[in-house]
């Protein structure tokens, strides 16, 4: 389950990332994507250490 949820925000992350990045070129589309991928991820992990159980 916690494989899933990473594996489906972090995506989502992305996504949006590379749709705002790509308003303004390929480049900034590939840095936002990466940052979205990075902070979806830790707030993904953040909230499965506090909610979720291990």
């Amino acid at each position: 389950m916690r494989s899933m949820l990473m594996l489906i925000t972090t995506s989502v992350g992305g996504g949006v990332g590379w749709w705002l990045g790509g308003l303004m070129g390929l480049y900034p589309a590939l840095f936002l994507s990466v940052v979205g991928t990075v902070v979806a991820l830790y707030y993904t992990r953040k909230f499965m250490d506090d909610y979720m159980p291990a």
